[in-house]
């Protein structure tokens, strides 16, 4: 084979070898465009059924229509009316002994709580304060989480409204009931989490003529 021949062979393999690597990178590049979006479709997919899972899409619960007639208090009392047992201030960090439980009046410490729901027991000294000022108290104790969340979602609801001034709390101590409701000198225990008589003491208590200072945020 002369010379010329052979560089003429050896250019021709050195051609072929380059397709080949061309090929190969081509194809490559066809399958890392092709598995991109099927990575993000199945990413996609993933999160959906996550969000799905954690309830993101489940449907919220019904707003509240506090115009129903059925939360209407007319001609029925809400609650329980409980003695007066004064409206005196004690020393913050002073124990304060009450008629009920939880208290509806009575001697407290100068700060209330700040309105909202808690996860743990506000004192009764405070929450006393808060009665003053024409808000609502509710208590609970041995719900469910499914009953617990029904209640956080009436609360939430009603101070989303014109009921700001309402404090929910866990009450460990709670007795014959496992839902309490507190406005001045008003008393309402509940068996469970019920709605109407819920919202028909709210509406009934809130800022109620009872109250020593009603209005006061």
């Amino acid at each position: 084979m002369t010379l010329n021949a052979r560089r003429d062979r050896r250019a021709q393999e050195r051609r072929k070898s380059k397709g080949r690597r061309g090929a190969a990178t081509v194809g490559g590049a066809a399958r890392r465009s092709y598995l991109v979006p099927v990575i993000v479709v199945v990413a996609a997919i993933a999160l959906v059924f996550g969000l799905r899972a954690a309830g993101v899409f489940e449907p919220g619960p019904p707003k509240l229509d506090l115009s129903d007639a059925r939360f209407n208090p007319a001609g029925q009392a809400a609650g329980v009316r409980q003695k007066d047992e004064g409206r005196g201030h004690a020393a913050t960090g002073q124990t304060v002994k009450y008629g009920t439980t939880p208290p509806t009046s009575g001697d407290h410490w100068d700060s209330p709580a700040p309105w909202g729901s808690y996860d743990k027991q506000q004192p009764n000294e405070r929450t006393v304060h808060n009665l003053e000022h024409g808000g609502i108290v509710i208590s609970y104790a041995g719900l469910s989480p499914d009953e617990q969340k029904q209640l956080t979602t009436v609360v939430s609801q009603l101070r989303s409204s014109q009921y700001r001034k309402i404090l929910l709390q866990p009450y460990p101590g709670l007795p014959d009931a496992k839902v309490a409701l507190a406005a001045w000198d008003w008393l309402l225990p509940l068996p469970g989490v019920d709605e109407a008589e819920i919202v028909r003491f709210v509406r009934a208590h809130y800022d109620g003529p009872e109250a020593p200072e009603p209005g006061v945020p």
